[in-house]
């Protein structure tokens, strides 16, 4: 089996206070393809710890800290 590569371009935040962590420092990774935007390339990005707010696709990319977890919760609908 073989898997298609995909470059996808990929924003860096400046680091900020973190807002769970009051002692930290957060930077987050921003999907800046509006092209990744579509249920195929979502679930790709989900699995790869990639969140969802609003329109904007986004991991936490922190220098020493990796105490946030991405969670899946599954709703019926």
């Amino acid at each position: 089996m073989t898997m298609a590569v995909q470059q996808i371009r990929i924003g860096l935040s400046r680091k900020q206070p973190c807002s769970y962590i009051t002692t930290k420092e957060e930077r987050v990774a921003i999907v800046l393809e509006k092209e990744m935007h579509n249920s195929d390339n979502f679930e790709m990005l989900l699995a790869n710890g990639f969140r969802r707010s609003g329109n904007t696709l986004y991991k936490p990319q922190c220098d020493t800290c990796q105490a946030c977890q991405a969670l899946r919760v599954s709703v019926p609908i």
